[in-house]
């Protein structure tokens, strides 16, 4: 993948060791994984600091290391190759810069502040039909992920989709210097990441730095239902392609025909001149906002040349990522929604609505942790999602968090269903399983990652077993 001159040229690193000439299969920030074929490049983050670990990569034969300057002692190792630059973050980034430009291939960058990877992996099903994609897998998706995500390129690859995720200011931007993405998608913006951002206005000026990065033969795509993001539709120089469940006008128009419960959605999406052109098909997820992730893919799908033979297979064949908005049939008539990998209002809010929606007759449980990172109005973010539990008349609450009490003391009518608070995971467990023993139904499992509520799924599927 490397030799060291690349790296010379890409990092304008200080060499320092044995001039030997080398090439490495891959990069690794990985003490425990690292093979003499590797690269290692010491990382320092919140919680670990790689230089702390050249001894145990250096024990496995590795020859060389990118290293940061006054980190480490290179009379420690003198056989070893270092190359020292003042920040080995940014020097990964450059290292990645330096391979995403052997391949000139669409990149596709894709963020958002709500359904970034269901549709990530909703247009990556309909492209792959066609195309040889490379996409981001897991979270792989900060100024970390997306590099090694980079490297994982090669000749075989006709198109790549790279998520994007944010915390921080700029960190989209910096995230676009890298990847230089040919095509663009933000699939709306939403009330996440508020401790560091502050405000909508401020998370939509970061995030739609990605639609600032397109270069003028690029391809913008924009969701004309979010208000932040239709303005983009004027603003800029390249190809710019619409969206909408609403806006009839729009380049690509859906429609939900029928809601199916836990079956999913039956929708259409219509387009070309007096949108005499669509497709209709069986969408296996629920909720409008699911449509919208749907609608979103099939946009960037049509924009590719994708047949509609292939969109209309391939979104009845799409199995959503766990953790996202993923039904899971138990035993003794208990059904989980493990929406469990994240959480923010907005998120929180459209899957308590579902929930509502596909539970028909059934018993509803929403099993709910904290809301995290949103800043000075989390207590009343919290009291919000109590009153939307109210408005959609949920049976039973059960939250786990600190801040998960206010949505419980903002539920009204405690004698209906049960209205649970607690502090200890293992507690709410326990509490679910003595309810739904009782009283099965549909439950709806979600918090912030930090909160780990995939923990809560786990301990489900062990006490009632999954259904044949």
């Amino acid at each position: 993948m490397f030799t060291t001159q690349e790296i010379l040229k890409a990092t304008k690193a200080k060499r320092l060791g044995p001039k030997t000439a080398l090439s490495f299969d891959s990069i690794s920030q990985h003490s425990k994984t690292i093979d003499p074929s590797q690269i290692f490049i010491a990382i320092q983050g919140e919680r670990f600091d790689g230089h702390s670990f050249l001894k145990e990569v250096f024990e496995k034969g590795v020859k060389a290391a990118i290293v940061q300057k006054g980190k480490y002692n290179p009379k420690e190792f003198p056989t070893k190759i270092f190359f020292v630059v003042p920040d080995t973050l940014k020097a990964l980034g450059q290292l990645a810069l330096f391979h995403r430009k052997k391949f000139l291939i669409p990149i596709i960058g894709i963020t958002g502040s709500n359904g970034k990877t269901t549709t990530k992996d909703l247009i990556a099903h309909l492209l792959e039909t066609q195309f040889k994609v490379l996409k981001t897998e897991g979270n792989l998706n900060n100024l970390i992920g997306l590099p090694f995500t980079i490297f994982g390129l090669n000749t075989s690859h006709t198109l790549a989709l790279l998520e994007m995720g944010m915390s921080i200011p700029f960190e989209i931007k910096r995230l676009c210097q890298i990847a230089h993405p040919t095509a663009g998608l933000i699939t709306n913006i939403g009330r996440a990441h508020l401790l560091t951002m502050k405000s909508l206005s401020t998370i939509a000026h970061a995030k739609g730095a990605l639609l600032e990065a397109l270069p003028k033969k690029g391809k913008a795509f924009i969701n004309m239902d979010d208000p932040y993001l239709k303005p983009y539709q004027k603003k800029l120089t390249c190809e710019v392609i619409t969206y909408s469940l609403k806006d009839s006008k729009a380049h690509v128009f859906g429609k939900i025909k029928e809601e199916c419960g836990l079956e999913g959605i039956e929708m259409t999406c219509q387009w070309g001149k007096q949108k005499k052109e669509s497709v209709t098909f069986h969408l296996p997820l629920s909720g409008e906002h699911n449509a919208m992730n749907a609608l979103a893919a099939v946009t960037v799908a049509l924009s590719f040349g994708i047949r509609v033979s292939h969109i209309q297979k391939a979104m009845e064949s799409f199995i959503p990522t766990s953790g996202r908005s993923t039904f899971i049939r138990l035993k003794k008539g208990v059904t989980l929604i493990d929406d469990s990998y994240n959480a923010n209002p907005n998120s929180m809010t459209a899957a308590i609505q579902m929930l509502k929606k596909i539970s028909k007759n059934q018993q509803t449980y929403a099993v709910l942790g904290d809301m995290l990172e949103l800043g000075a109005k989390e207590i009343e973010y919290h009291r919000e999602i109590g009153r939307i539990i109210e408005e959609n008349n949920i049976d039973n609450v059960l939250t786990f968090g600190l801040l998960s009490q206010y949505i419980i003391k903002e539920v009204k009518n405690k004698k209906k269903g049960v209205s649970f608070w607690t502090l200890d995971q293992n507690e709410l467990i326990l509490q679910l399983k003595q309810e739904l023993i009782k009283n099965p139904g549909v439950v709806l499992i979600k918090g912030s990652h930090g909160m780990r509520m995939d923990k809560v799924v786990v301990a489900l599927i062990e006490a009632f077993g999954k259904d044949a």
